[in-house]
């Protein structure tokens, strides 16, 4: 058999052609996400499209995501972000409308503006004549200036959309600002990171027209992101366009008004239906034990987390005790070896030395108001506190000593001021330097002994004089006592000087500045016990649900102008606006920081889990006196209430319309006054008590 030849230029070309069918065929590959993206040309202006889900084209009218592309953006790569990533079929639009702009002209700049506005009307009902969309379900968004457009070109004509999504745009072009009544109109959520250094760089300015946006409509919301900056809100970008698609052109929500009691209705009982299921009851006292079912649920939560918020509704309600405890107990089982509190430094101090030995003589020192004003401010609360703190210390030591032989006790900490009980951290320093009997310690023993009894000045200028002294001991103190003396000092220092702090009930403008101020302070603290941990040790964080929120930015001290929570909501709304603009005291937590809580969610991602406590009805004990709370039908503890009595509800997988009025709560915090947040950003699960006492 005569075997054939192969000359080399047919070689040549047998390796080509084999090279290029290569290159093809992976070619092909990395082109495949893109093979859906459609092209539409109009008015010179080339746009793309594609379907969110497959087959989605041939499921009739759609709501339409119109993104505004930004010129440096490409069309690809943003469609393909958002494909197959919602809840139902979208049609997503990538409008090339600002691709041909000009660089160096002001994204407000009139002669652009007048052209691009005209030019966008003509792309709208292009897209709508050549695409299948619902007119009544029509979304605009974009990123950075491309937002800002998309933001101008939504006010310009709002009754074509149901809403806009600007992510870190800015506000200041007078096409928003001086059509800012169209908030009113459609849904606007505006995203931004705090840190965004893009110009105007006006933090406060943006924050203004936030709220104001976000007031205007129930739907609206102005999501602030504590520490991050303009590119990382892309990440943010998906869920708030989720969010949106809820809502509809509001002329179409005037159609559907005579229907909206049904609506609340159904979606109250799909609620239900989803809580009934979800809910796992749980004992009323500590000492019974937690079902299999419980155990289960919270074994699966606790997998990968380091911190657990316990936070509770009200300080003075006894059912906060047995929820603590039932948890504290089952945590401490399961690794847990350290709680922080929101209470004071040296009253975690005096805790922790009381778990330690048994001495029950550390847990005698009480609050002490400091002065006539402050006895009036804390009155009844202070019986109740000394009633109810000291069995919940003894049953901490309980469980501490449950432990096997060779393991590790609870460790307690404070991560408050000592307020009300301003040189609390006197005994500390005394203890610290006790045993050291050269001069130099006691002069500064003796002088430290002066500070009970002179002003608050004189007070803070003897600390600061004994923060100066405190160098002279340098040589005759180990390093470790010198460093735990000047942190003991500097906060003894940050406790007398919040005596000067301006009351509630005399400045509250004031007041909420200061507590803003107290609310880093508690970051400081806690970063000081969170940072002396062991890499694998694990802290139990309790407090208020304020203080422990996840997304302090999406927490709001008034109820929600809301269609669902009815006309009760938006009339208390309303007072609640009216009330805080009379006393110049902003509804937020007081601070661009967040919250204690948002502050260590931040640094640990992925590493906390939020519980919060919640309650239908009861007394809760006030300065003045026990205080009665009525179950409310505008509030999710009103749902709740109807679930069970006790029950532990988690939130990690919640049933689309229950999610949609967890994602809108209204609910109860301090004193019975209402607040409203998207609960499942705050929290990971539920801990509801039905009825509450005071004693």
């Amino acid at each position: 058999m005569t075997r054939m030849k192969i000359s080399r230029r047919q070689q040549f070309i047998i390796v080509v052609c084999l090279a290029s069918a290569g290159a093809l065929a992976a070619m092909g590959l990395w082109l495949r996400p893109w093979s859906d993206v459609h092209r539409i040309h109009a008015d010179g202006i080339t746009s793309y499209y594609v379907y969110s889900a497959a087959d989605a084209g041939r499921e009739g009218k759609l709501p339409a995501i119109i993104i505004v592309g930004h010129p440096l953006s490409s069309p690809y790569k943003d469609l393909n972000a958002f494909k197959n990533r919602f809840d139902e079929p979208v049609l997503l639009i990538w409008s090339g409308l600002l691709c041909s702009r000009t660089e160096d002209r002001p994204v407000d700049d009139e002669a652009t503006w007048a052209s691009k506005r005209q030019q966008f009307l003509t792309l709208l009902d292009d897209y709508k004549r050549r695409l299948s969309i619902d007119v009544g379900r029509v979304y605009l968004t974009g990123f950075s200036f491309a937002g800002v457009y998309a933001w101008m070109l939504a006010y310009d004509h709002p009754e074509l959309y149901a809403a806009v999504v600007p992510m870190s745009a800015t506000s200041y072009p007078r096409q928003i600002q001086e059509n800012l009544e169209a908030a009113k109109m459609l849904v606007t959520v505006v995203v931004r990171g705090e840190k965004d250094d893009t110009p105007p760089r006006d933090l406060a300015a943006e924050t203004r027209t936030g709220r104001l946006v976000e007031s205007g409509n129930p739907g609206s919301r102005f999501v602030l992101k504590a520490g991050e900056g303009h590119r990382d809100m892309h990440k943010y970008w998906r869920e708030n366009l989720q969010y949106v698609l809820q809502f509809r052109r509001r002329d179409d929500n005037k159609k559907m008004t005579e229907n909206s009691g049904n609506t609340a209705r159904s979606s109250s009982e799909a609620f239900l239906a989803w809580a009934k299921r979800a809910a796992i009851v749980m004992p009323a006292s500590h000492e019974e034990p937690l079902s299999a079912e419980a155990q289960a649920r919270l074994d699966q939560m606790l997998e990968g987390k380091r911190f657990v918020y316990l936070g509770e509704p009200e300080h003075c309600i006894v059912e906060k005790y047995p929820f603590r405890l039932t948890l504290v107990r089952y945590l401490f089982a399961h690794g847990w070896r350290h709680a922080a509190m929101e209470t004071g430094r040296s009253m975690g101090w005096r805790v922790d030395r009381y778990l330690e030995t048994g001495d029950a003589s550390y847990l005698d020192a009480g609050i002490e108001p400091s002065g006539p004003q402050d006895v009036a401010i804390w009155g009844k609360t202070l019986e109740f506190i000394d009633k109810y703190e000291g069995p919940f210390h003894k049953q901490l030591r309980h469980i501490s000593q449950s432990r096997g032989p060779d393991t590790p006790r609870l460790h307690y900490s404070g991560c408050d001021l000592d307020v009300g009980m301003p040189l609390g951290s006197v005994e500390p320093i005394r203890r610290l330097l006790e045993g050291h009997t050269d001069r130099r310690v006691q002069e500064l023993l003796d002088s430290i002994n002066t500070l009970t009894g002179p002003s608050v000045e004189e007070q803070l200028a003897r600390i600061e004089a004994l923060q100066s002294r405190v160098t002279t001991c340098a040589d005759i103190l180990p390093s470790d006592v010198l460093g735990e003396l000047r942190s003991w000092l500097s906060f003894l220092h940050d406790t007398v000087a919040a005596e000067k702090r301006p009351r509630m009930t005399q400045d509250r403008h004031g007041h909420h500045l200061w507590r803003g101020q107290r609310e880093h302070s508690m970051m400081q603290y806690l970063d000081r016990i969170v940072d002396a941990l062991g890499r694998d040790e694990k802290l139990i964080l309790m407090g208020h649900n304020g203080h422990l929120s996840k997304d302090a930015s999406g927490l709001r001290f008034r109820p929600q102008l809301s269609r669902f929570w009815g006309w009760r909501s938006w009339l208390r709304a309303l007072g609640y606006e009216a009330f805080s603009r009379l006393t110049r005291c902003p509804l937020d937590i007081g601070t661009p920081d967040g919250s204690v809580g948002s502050h260590l969610h931040e640094r640990f991602p992925g590493e906390v889990l939020s519980i919060w406590m919640l309650y239908g009805q009861g007394t809760l004990m006030m300065p003045t006196g026990p205080r009665t709370v009525r179950l409310h039908g505008d509030t999710v503890e009103s749902l709740l209430a109807q679930v069970g009595d006790r029950f532990l509800l988690p939130l990690n997988d919640v049933d689309p319309q229950a999610k949609a009025i967890l994602s809108n709560a209204n609910l109860r915090t301090s004193w019975g006054y209402y607040a409203s947040a998207d609960l499942t950003a705050q929290a990971d699960a539920i801990y509801f008590v039905r009825n509450v006492n005071a004693d």
